[in-house]
Protein backbone atom coordinates (compact mmCIF):
# COMPACT_ATOMS: atom_id res chain seq x y z
CA UNK A 1 0.00 0.00 0.00
CA UNK A 2 1.32 3.44 -0.93
CA UNK A 3 1.66 6.19 1.69
CA UNK A 4 -1.15 8.12 0.04
CA UNK A 5 -3.42 5.07 0.05
CA UNK A 6 -2.55 4.40 3.70
CA UNK A 7 -3.39 7.98 4.69
CA UNK A 8 -6.65 7.80 2.78
CA UNK A 9 -7.55 4.54 4.55
CA UNK A 10 -6.63 5.98 7.95
CA UNK A 11 -8.74 9.07 7.34
CA UNK A 12 -11.70 6.90 6.32
CA UNK A 13 -11.33 4.78 9.45
CA UNK A 14 -11.19 7.88 11.64
CA UNK A 15 -14.28 9.28 9.96
CA UNK A 16 -16.11 6.01 10.50
CA UNK A 17 -15.10 5.97 14.16
CA UNK A 18 -16.32 9.53 14.64
CA UNK A 19 -19.58 8.76 12.87
CA UNK A 20 -20.12 5.67 15.01
CA UNK A 21 -19.53 7.64 18.19
CA UNK A 22 -21.87 10.37 17.04
CA UNK A 23 -24.60 7.88 16.13
CA UNK A 24 -24.26 6.24 19.54
CA UNK A 25 -24.84 9.61 21.17
CA UNK A 26 -21.50 9.62 23.01
CA UNK A 27 -21.25 13.03 24.73
CA UNK A 28 -18.10 15.08 24.27
CA UNK A 29 -16.18 17.57 26.42
CA UNK A 30 -16.16 17.69 30.19
CA UNK A 31 -13.74 18.47 33.02
CA UNK A 32 -11.82 15.69 34.85
CA UNK A 33 -13.23 15.00 38.31
CA UNK A 34 -9.74 15.56 39.75
CA UNK A 35 -10.36 19.29 39.38
CA UNK A 36 -13.25 19.14 41.85
CA UNK A 37 -12.88 20.04 45.53
CA UNK A 38 -13.26 17.20 48.02
CA UNK A 39 -15.66 18.24 50.77
CA UNK A 40 -15.67 14.95 52.65
CA UNK A 41 -13.57 11.78 52.35
CA UNK A 42 -16.68 9.72 53.09
CA UNK A 43 -20.34 9.93 52.21
CA UNK A 44 -22.91 9.62 49.47
CA UNK A 45 -26.13 11.11 48.03
CA UNK A 46 -25.62 14.81 48.71
CA UNK A 47 -28.42 17.41 48.71
CA UNK A 48 -28.14 21.20 48.76
CA UNK A 49 -29.97 23.24 51.40
CA UNK A 50 -32.57 25.70 50.02
CA UNK A 51 -30.14 28.62 50.54
CA UNK A 52 -27.22 26.72 48.99
CA UNK A 53 -25.01 27.22 52.05
CA UNK A 54 -25.01 23.63 53.28
CA UNK A 55 -24.97 20.08 51.96
CA UNK A 56 -26.69 17.16 53.64
CA UNK A 57 -25.46 13.67 52.85
CA UNK A 58 -25.50 10.08 54.07
CA UNK A 59 -22.28 8.82 55.68
CA UNK A 60 -22.83 5.34 54.30
CA UNK A 61 -25.82 3.22 53.36
CA UNK A 62 -27.82 2.48 56.53
CA UNK A 63 -25.56 4.81 58.48
CA UNK A 64 -26.16 8.36 59.78
CA UNK A 65 -27.10 11.58 57.99
CA UNK A 66 -24.58 14.43 58.04
CA UNK A 67 -24.42 18.08 57.06
CA UNK A 68 -21.47 20.19 55.93
CA UNK A 69 -21.26 23.97 56.10
CA UNK A 70 -19.80 25.04 52.76
CA UNK A 71 -18.24 28.24 54.12
CA UNK A 72 -16.44 26.74 57.12
CA UNK A 73 -16.15 23.10 56.05
CA UNK A 74 -17.55 21.98 59.42
CA UNK A 75 -19.39 18.65 59.38
CA UNK A 76 -22.02 17.65 61.91
CA UNK A 77 -23.91 14.41 62.49
CA UNK A 78 -27.66 15.00 62.17
CA UNK A 79 -29.00 11.65 63.37
CA UNK A 80 -26.37 10.21 65.70
CA UNK A 81 -28.27 11.20 68.85
CA UNK A 82 -31.55 9.62 67.74
CA UNK A 83 -32.52 5.94 67.48
CA UNK A 84 -33.01 4.71 63.91
CA UNK A 85 -32.42 1.67 61.71
CA UNK A 86 -30.16 3.39 59.18
CA UNK A 87 -30.46 6.24 56.68
CA UNK A 88 -30.45 5.84 52.90
CA UNK A 89 -31.41 9.40 51.84
CA UNK A 90 -31.55 12.85 53.40
CA UNK A 91 -33.10 15.85 51.65
CA UNK A 92 -34.27 19.33 52.61
CA UNK A 93 -37.82 20.58 52.77
CA UNK A 94 -38.39 24.24 51.79
CA UNK A 95 -38.71 25.15 55.50
CA UNK A 96 -35.29 23.67 56.31
CA UNK A 97 -36.53 20.45 57.93
CA UNK A 98 -34.97 17.21 56.73
CA UNK A 99 -36.76 14.42 54.86
CA UNK A 100 -35.17 11.12 55.88
CA UNK A 101 -35.50 7.85 53.97
CA UNK A 102 -34.66 4.67 55.87
CA UNK A 103 -36.07 1.33 57.01
CA UNK A 104 -38.31 0.99 60.04
CA UNK A 105 -36.56 -2.32 60.58
CA UNK A 106 -33.29 -3.27 58.92
CA UNK A 107 -33.42 -6.75 57.38
CA UNK A 108 -30.30 -6.65 55.23
CA UNK A 109 -29.93 -5.60 51.57
CA UNK A 110 -33.62 -6.35 50.90
CA UNK A 111 -34.49 -3.40 53.15
CA UNK A 112 -33.78 -1.11 50.20
CA UNK A 113 -36.91 -2.23 48.37
CA UNK A 114 -39.27 -1.07 51.11
CA UNK A 115 -38.07 1.83 53.26
CA UNK A 116 -40.03 4.61 55.00
CA UNK A 117 -40.26 8.40 55.15
CA UNK A 118 -39.44 10.42 58.27
CA UNK A 119 -39.16 14.10 59.13
CA UNK A 120 -36.28 15.43 61.21
CA UNK A 121 -36.79 18.90 62.70
CA UNK A 122 -34.21 21.42 61.44
CA UNK A 123 -33.34 22.33 65.02
CA UNK A 124 -32.77 18.65 65.89
CA UNK A 125 -35.11 18.93 68.85
CA UNK A 126 -36.99 15.68 68.22
CA UNK A 127 -36.23 12.29 66.81
CA UNK A 128 -37.30 10.98 63.42
CA UNK A 129 -41.03 11.53 63.01
CA UNK A 130 -42.64 8.89 60.73
CA UNK A 131 -44.93 9.86 57.86
CA UNK A 132 -46.31 6.30 57.69
CA UNK A 133 -45.38 5.95 54.03
CA UNK A 134 -43.13 3.32 52.48
CA UNK A 135 -41.07 4.09 49.38
CA UNK A 136 -38.53 2.52 47.08
CA UNK A 137 -35.33 4.49 46.41
CA UNK A 138 -35.40 8.30 46.30
CA UNK A 139 -38.06 11.00 46.53
CA UNK A 140 -38.64 13.96 44.21
CA UNK A 141 -38.82 17.25 46.12
CA UNK A 142 -41.02 20.08 44.85
CA UNK A 143 -42.28 23.50 45.94
CA UNK A 144 -44.86 23.87 48.71
CA UNK A 145 -43.72 20.58 50.32
CA UNK A 146 -44.89 18.54 47.32
CA UNK A 147 -43.13 15.19 46.93
CA UNK A 148 -43.33 12.27 44.50
CA UNK A 149 -42.14 8.72 45.06
CA UNK A 150 -42.35 5.10 43.96
CA UNK A 151 -43.33 2.13 46.10
CA UNK A 152 -43.89 -1.57 45.71
CA UNK A 153 -47.63 -2.44 45.78
CA UNK A 154 -49.14 -2.58 49.26
CA UNK A 155 -49.20 -6.07 50.75
CA UNK A 156 -46.37 -7.39 48.54
CA UNK A 157 -42.85 -8.34 49.53
CA UNK A 158 -39.68 -9.84 48.15
CA UNK A 159 -39.25 -13.59 48.01
CA UNK A 160 -36.75 -15.20 50.34
CA UNK A 161 -33.26 -14.81 48.91
CA UNK A 162 -34.46 -12.52 46.10
CA UNK A 163 -32.31 -9.48 45.33
CA UNK A 164 -33.96 -6.11 45.85
CA UNK A 165 -33.60 -5.11 42.19
CA UNK A 166 -35.12 -8.36 40.87
CA UNK A 167 -37.90 -8.18 43.42
CA UNK A 168 -38.86 -4.64 42.52
CA UNK A 169 -38.84 -5.43 38.79
CA UNK A 170 -41.05 -8.47 39.39
CA UNK A 171 -43.53 -6.62 41.58
CA UNK A 172 -43.71 -3.49 39.43
CA UNK A 173 -43.59 -0.23 41.45
CA UNK A 174 -46.48 2.23 41.71
CA UNK A 175 -45.98 6.01 41.58
CA UNK A 176 -47.54 8.70 43.76
CA UNK A 177 -47.52 12.39 44.53
CA UNK A 178 -48.45 13.97 47.86
CA UNK A 179 -47.76 16.90 50.15
CA UNK A 180 -46.19 17.17 53.60
CA UNK A 181 -48.42 19.20 55.90
CA UNK A 182 -47.84 20.36 59.48
CA UNK A 183 -50.65 20.32 62.04
CA UNK A 184 -49.79 21.59 65.51
CA UNK A 185 -46.15 21.17 64.60
CA UNK A 186 -46.55 17.51 63.65
CA UNK A 187 -45.85 16.51 60.04
CA UNK A 188 -48.13 14.27 58.04
CA UNK A 189 -48.55 13.22 54.41
CA UNK A 190 -51.72 14.49 52.71
CA UNK A 191 -53.26 14.77 49.23
CA UNK A 192 -51.78 11.45 48.11
CA UNK A 193 -52.73 10.32 44.60
CA UNK A 194 -51.38 7.89 42.06
CA UNK A 195 -49.56 9.16 38.96
CA UNK A 196 -47.81 7.77 35.85
CA UNK A 197 -50.48 5.11 35.37
CA UNK A 198 -50.25 3.71 32.77
CA UNK A 199 -46.51 3.89 32.26
CA UNK A 200 -45.04 4.60 28.82
CA UNK A 201 -45.56 1.56 26.59
CA UNK A 202 -42.91 -1.11 26.99
CA UNK A 203 -41.20 0.62 29.93
CA UNK A 204 -40.65 -0.52 33.52
CA UNK A 205 -38.70 0.18 36.71
CA UNK A 206 -39.09 3.95 36.63
CA UNK A 207 -37.68 6.27 39.29
CA UNK A 208 -38.86 9.84 39.85
CA UNK A 209 -36.18 12.49 40.34
CA UNK A 210 -37.22 16.16 40.35
CA UNK A 211 -40.08 18.57 39.84
CA UNK A 212 -40.19 21.45 37.39
CA UNK A 213 -42.81 23.85 35.97
CA UNK A 214 -43.71 25.02 39.49
CA UNK A 215 -44.36 21.47 40.66
CA UNK A 216 -46.58 20.48 37.72
CA UNK A 217 -44.11 18.15 36.01
CA UNK A 218 -41.87 15.43 37.41
CA UNK A 219 -38.76 14.06 35.67
CA UNK A 220 -37.86 10.37 35.75
CA UNK A 221 -35.83 7.72 33.98
CA UNK A 222 -36.93 4.27 32.90
CA UNK A 223 -35.84 1.08 31.15
CA UNK A 224 -37.74 0.18 27.99
CA UNK A 225 -37.88 -2.60 25.40
CA UNK A 226 -36.43 -5.40 27.53
CA UNK A 227 -39.19 -7.86 26.57
CA UNK A 228 -38.53 -7.22 22.88
CA UNK A 229 -34.81 -7.79 23.35
CA UNK A 230 -34.13 -4.18 22.47
CA UNK A 231 -33.29 -2.56 25.84
CA UNK A 232 -32.81 1.18 26.05
CA UNK A 233 -33.01 3.92 28.65
CA UNK A 234 -35.29 6.92 28.38
CA UNK A 235 -35.66 10.15 30.32
CA UNK A 236 -39.15 11.60 30.51
CA UNK A 237 -41.17 14.40 31.99
CA UNK A 238 -44.68 13.62 33.26
CA UNK A 239 -47.21 16.46 33.40
CA UNK A 240 -49.39 16.07 36.49
CA UNK A 241 -52.19 18.14 34.93
CA UNK A 242 -52.45 16.64 31.44
CA UNK A 243 -51.03 13.19 32.33
CA UNK A 244 -48.88 13.41 29.22
CA UNK A 245 -45.28 12.23 28.82
CA UNK A 246 -42.50 14.21 27.14
CA UNK A 247 -39.45 12.27 25.95
CA UNK A 248 -36.23 14.14 26.70
CA UNK A 249 -33.76 11.37 25.81
CA UNK A 250 -33.69 7.87 24.32
CA UNK A 251 -30.40 5.93 24.31
CA UNK A 252 -28.91 2.45 24.19
CA UNK A 253 -26.27 3.64 26.65
CA UNK A 254 -26.71 4.33 30.37
CA UNK A 255 -28.49 7.58 31.24
CA UNK A 256 -30.05 8.20 34.65
CA UNK A 257 -31.49 11.67 35.24
CA UNK A 258 -30.40 13.24 38.53
CA UNK A 259 -30.30 16.77 40.00
CA UNK A 260 -32.13 19.55 38.17
CA UNK A 261 -30.93 23.11 37.51
CA UNK A 262 -32.82 26.20 38.73
CA UNK A 263 -35.74 26.93 36.44
CA UNK A 264 -35.84 23.33 35.23
CA UNK A 265 -34.24 24.04 31.86
CA UNK A 266 -31.58 21.31 32.18
CA UNK A 267 -30.65 18.42 34.44
CA UNK A 268 -27.58 16.44 35.34
CA UNK A 269 -27.45 12.84 34.14
CA UNK A 270 -25.35 9.85 35.11
CA UNK A 271 -24.08 8.85 31.67
CA UNK A 272 -21.92 5.99 30.42
CA UNK A 273 -21.26 3.96 27.28
CA UNK A 274 -22.41 0.36 27.56
CA UNK A 275 -20.18 -2.38 26.22
CA UNK A 276 -21.99 -5.67 25.80
CA UNK A 277 -24.59 -6.75 28.35
CA UNK A 278 -23.26 -4.77 31.33
CA UNK A 279 -25.98 -3.07 33.39
CA UNK A 280 -24.03 -0.04 34.59
CA UNK A 281 -20.80 1.00 32.85
CA UNK A 282 -18.24 3.46 34.26
CA UNK A 283 -20.03 6.78 34.64
CA UNK A 284 -19.50 10.40 33.75
CA UNK A 285 -21.77 13.31 34.65
CA UNK A 286 -23.63 14.86 31.73
CA UNK A 287 -26.00 17.75 31.13
CA UNK A 288 -29.33 17.17 29.40
CA UNK A 289 -31.43 19.99 27.97
CA UNK A 290 -35.00 19.34 29.12
CA UNK A 291 -36.70 19.75 25.77
CA UNK A 292 -38.03 17.01 23.47
CA UNK A 293 -35.02 14.96 22.31
CA UNK A 294 -32.72 17.30 24.24
CA UNK A 295 -28.98 17.62 23.72
CA UNK A 296 -26.71 15.56 25.99
CA UNK A 297 -23.25 16.98 26.75
CA UNK A 298 -20.61 15.86 29.23
CA UNK A 299 -19.81 18.02 32.26
CA UNK A 300 -17.53 15.91 34.47
CA UNK A 301 -15.26 13.07 33.34
CA UNK A 302 -15.29 10.29 35.91
CA UNK A 303 -14.02 7.44 33.75
CA UNK A 304 -10.44 6.43 33.04
CA UNK A 305 -9.02 3.43 31.16
CA UNK A 306 -8.44 0.51 33.54
CA UNK A 307 -9.92 2.35 36.50
CA UNK A 308 -12.82 1.18 38.66
CA UNK A 309 -13.49 4.64 40.06
CA UNK A 310 -16.77 6.32 39.19
CA UNK A 311 -18.79 9.45 39.84
CA UNK A 312 -22.52 9.52 40.45
CA UNK A 313 -25.52 11.15 42.13
CA UNK A 314 -24.91 14.75 41.03
CA UNK A 315 -27.06 17.62 42.33
CA UNK A 316 -27.09 21.26 41.19
CA UNK A 317 -26.78 24.18 43.60
CA UNK A 318 -29.77 26.55 43.94
CA UNK A 319 -27.87 29.27 42.07
CA UNK A 320 -26.99 26.85 39.25
CA UNK A 321 -23.25 27.56 39.55
CA UNK A 322 -21.98 24.34 41.16
CA UNK A 323 -22.49 20.59 41.14
CA UNK A 324 -22.02 18.31 44.15
CA UNK A 325 -21.45 14.62 43.47
CA UNK A 326 -19.95 11.49 44.96
CA UNK A 327 -17.04 9.28 44.04
CA UNK A 328 -16.96 5.55 44.55
CA UNK A 329 -15.24 2.37 43.45
CA UNK A 330 -17.36 0.20 41.17
CA UNK A 331 -15.36 -2.87 42.23
CA UNK A 332 -16.86 -2.71 45.73
CA UNK A 333 -20.21 -1.79 47.22
CA UNK A 334 -23.79 -1.82 46.00
CA UNK A 335 -25.25 0.37 43.28
CA UNK A 336 -25.46 3.97 44.50
CA UNK A 337 -22.95 3.70 47.33
CA UNK A 338 -20.35 6.46 47.60
CA UNK A 339 -16.97 7.11 49.13
CA UNK A 340 -16.66 10.88 49.28
CA UNK A 341 -18.46 14.14 48.47
CA UNK A 342 -17.07 16.60 45.91
CA UNK A 343 -17.94 20.07 44.66
CA UNK A 344 -17.32 21.28 41.11
CA UNK A 345 -17.75 24.90 40.04
CA UNK A 346 -19.39 25.16 36.61
CA UNK A 347 -17.82 27.37 33.95
CA UNK A 348 -19.58 30.69 33.38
Amino acid sequence: MTLKAFCTSLAAAAALLMATAASAGTPEGGVPMERATMLSAFGERAAFSPDGKRLAFVGKSYGDAYEIDLASGDVRNLTGQFPHQGVLRVQYLPNGDYLIVGPRRYIGPASRANVDLFILDKNLRTGLQPLDQSVFEGVAMGPRNIIAWQQIPAGTKLREGESWINGVMRLGPEYYVGRIDYQNGKPRLVDKRRIMDPAPAGCSLMEVQDFRKDGNEVTFYTFCGQKEGNPEMRIYGYDLRTRQYTTFLTTKDYAEVEGIAPGGVWSTVECGTRKGPEFMPPLDICRLELVPNGKLSRLIIGTAPGSTSKVSNPVVSPDGKSIAFQSADSAIGDVGEGGGIYLMRLPN
